[in-house]
């Protein structure tokens, strides 16, 4: 197999809302989790704000992780609440816009899963 596209990668901004009338457009990028499994491809907001990789607690389940047994545990503010996050070592997987599981680049990380997630 010829593995992923060369780069730059350019994905298309989706749309999120409408919030108070408006439409925002949010960057979001296909990304896998593995540790002991491999999670289903999910989509993930690029915030190039924020200093941690975040994921709901589902995909650490997906992946054979207890988010209670993180190494390391901070409280942090989201979304004007302050929520406890579990930190634990996992391998993400980035997928090149319109390419298939099978494509990606892979890295290690350390990714905290929020306790109780609240998608927007």
């Amino acid at each position: 197999m010829p593995g992923p596209p060369p780069f730059p990668w350019a994905y298309p901004y989706q749309e999120d809302g409408p919030r108070l009338g408006n439409v925002v457009l949010r960057p979001i990028v296909p990304v896998t989790l593995v540790a002991e499994d491999v999670a289903p491809t999910s989509l993930a907001l690029v915030d190039s704000g924020c200093e941690h990789v975040l994921a709901a607690p589902w995909l650490a389940n997906a992946v054979g992780i207890d988010p209670t047994q993180g190494h390391r545990r901070l409280d942090l503010g989201i979304g004007g609440d302050t929520v406890e996050v579990r930190f634990a070592d996992v391998t993400l997987r980035l997928h090149p816009p319109d390419g298939d599981d099978d494509e990606y680049i892979e890295w290690q990380a350390e990714v905290g899963f929020v306790h109780h997630w609240r998608p927007t």
